[in-house]
């Protein structure tokens, strides 16, 4: 928050640690490292935490932990920050990727447990192109994604094939150019095709209706597997407890490549990600028009004004979702999939107005009721109303 006496033009400090803590003040839009773990939340959680205060605010923080609806964020890590349109509340980013709105001033207890979602978060791009997702088979050619849906959600699934080109490929760089080699080559190598659903947020990836959970390496992995030494996160199959020991037999470049296209940067050790942008994907009608977080807002005739704050707004068009408050920052549509009749899983990426962080990716169930609208993402579900 600014300073005593400051303008408004100045840029806004907030402190990296509790007071009485020696530490120095961050400028926001700068790299921020905190002395002490930080909340992140939504932006509702944010502003209860920060209107409560320091001692208050760090008890409610901890609470909405507990509940999976915030998450703490330890220290030592540098934060990328950006201002919101309230001064007890700024916006994160690590490496690009979404954390969350945190309350200014206010730090988590050393006890809190933070949720699952503070995850180590890995840089991600996208393309237009599924053929760039692809899928590997040991020593035979690449399968390339023919379909995808609900990429980094907890029913992504994914079909992919090697056709033709592929096997033309594969045997083109593995037998040779000689005709009578390449001609052998493709024939031992038939069209093949996988089929992969994975659950995102468990790391459970079903191949071949063959169903493996990732798990850190247990000491007592055997030490003659052909797995590499330094690797510290290993499939296991669910129904016979068997590892998948990194052999061409074991099946596990075909695991590891399917659960890397369904969940891109969802492995713990992942270095990267590609996420998946469909250039005919758009917001279905009917979720299209402005929401509101409060029937109140119907009453009030300044609610179309651009700069309305009274309420949250959500302002939803063809390929891009906006407004104020969490939406602050438009997100640009990457793929749709209908879950029921008048229910949609759509996954979507925005930026933030700081400098050489990517783009930020995220999944969100919309779901019609006879009274609204109900809106799941990040744990949370809120409820939105349309005024006639």
């Amino acid at each position: 928050m600014l300073a005593a006496g400051a303008s408004a033009a100045e840029p806004m400090t907030i402190p990296t640690a509790a007071a009485g803590v020696a530490a120095p003040l961050c400028t926001v839009g700068q790299p921020c490292t905190f002395a002490a773990p930080v909340f992140a939340c939504d932006y509702a959680g944010a502003e209860k935490i920060a209107l409560a205060g320091p001692a208050t605010g760090s008890e409610i923080g901890a609470g909405l932990v507990r509940e999976k609806s915030c998450q703490t964020v330890t220290a030592g890590r540098p934060l990328a920050t950006e201002t919101t349109n309230s001064g007890l509340i700024v916006y994160l980013t690590e490496v690009g990727q979404h954390l969350g709105y945190m309350p200014v001033g206010v730090f988590a207890p050393a006890a809190t447990v933070a949720s699952p979602k503070a995850d180590r978060e890995v840089p991600l791009r996208v393309t237009t192109r599924l053929a760039d997702f692809t899928v590997s088979a040991g020593r035979a050619p690449f399968a390339r994604a023919v379909s995808l849906t609900g990429q980094m959600a907890e029913a992504a699934v994914g079909i992919f094939r090697a056709g033709p080109a592929e096997r033309r490929d594969f045997c083109s760089s593995y037998a040779g150019s000689e005709p009578a080699a390449l001609r052998s080559c493709l024939s031992d190598f038939p069209d093949y095709e996988v089929q992969g659903r994975a659950n995102c947020t468990t790391r459970v990836v079903t191949v071949r209706d063959r169903t493996y959970r990732l798990f850190a390496r247990p000491t007592t992995f055997p030490s003659d597997s052909h797995l590499d030494a330094s690797r510290r996160w290993i499939w296991r199959n669910v129904a016979s407890d068997e590892w998948l020991d990194g052999s061409v037999v074991s099946g596990e470049d075909t695991v590891d490549s399917t659960f890397d296209a369904l969940c891109p940067g969802r492995r713990p050790d992942a270095e990267r990600g590609l996420v998946y942008r469909d250039p005919q994907a758009t917001y279905p009608s009917e979720l299209r028009g402005r929401w509101f977080d409060n029937q109140r807002a119907c009453a009030d005739p300044g609610r179309i004004a651009e700069d309305y704050e009274d309420h949250s707004v959500m302002v939803i068009s063809e390929r891009e979702r906006s407004g104020n408050r969490q939406f602050e920052f438009p997100q640009r549509i990457n793929a749709v999939r209908r879950l029921g009749p008048q229910a949609w899983q759509i996954a979507g990426s925005h930026r933030i107005d700081v400098q050489d962080v990517p783009e930020i990716f995220g999944t969100a169930t919309y779901t019609l009721t006879r009274d609204g609208l109900l809106l799941a993402q990040e744990g949370e579900t809120s409820k939105w109303v349309k005024c006639r």
